[in-house]
């Protein structure tokens, strides 16, 4: 009962928000936002996860390329803002975010299973 508490993923969605309604203008960003291998995670491949995106040979499709056909390439942008141990080009981030309706950010960690992807907490 506990691990299910701890593995629930909250989604606060204030002012309704959500389904996006009347954007026209989207940012999307993160480690997870343009990667089939970050979205699958482990087991899809191998144990450990796909090991390239190409393994996935046209099926599926990314956050961002969701996006894209939903509101069209020409309306949603794409910055990878950080990527864990790599800082972000924070003033970028700020400048192309204040240039859209709506940022998308995708937080994921890299596919892998047991040891490989022990960690103590999150």
């Amino acid at each position: 009962m506990n691990i299910a508490r701890e593995g629930i993923t909250l989604l606060k969605n204030d002012n309704d928000i959500l389904p996006l309604k009347g954007v026209k203008k989207v940012l999307v960003t993160g480690p997870a936002s343009d990667s089939l291998m970050w979205q699958s995670g482990a087991w899809v491949f191998h144990w450990q996860g796909a090991e390239s995106e190409g393994e996935f040979g046209g099926r599926g499709v990314t956050i961002l390329g969701a996006l894209q056909g939903t509101y069209g390439a020409d309306n949603v942008t794409w910055g990878l803002g950080s990527f864990y141990n790599v800082p972000a080009d924070a003033q970028n981030m700020v400048n192309q975010a204040a240039q859209v309706d709506v940022v998308v950010v995708a937080i994921g960690e890299p596919p892998g299973a047991e040891m490989r992807n022990d960690i103590d907490d999150l």
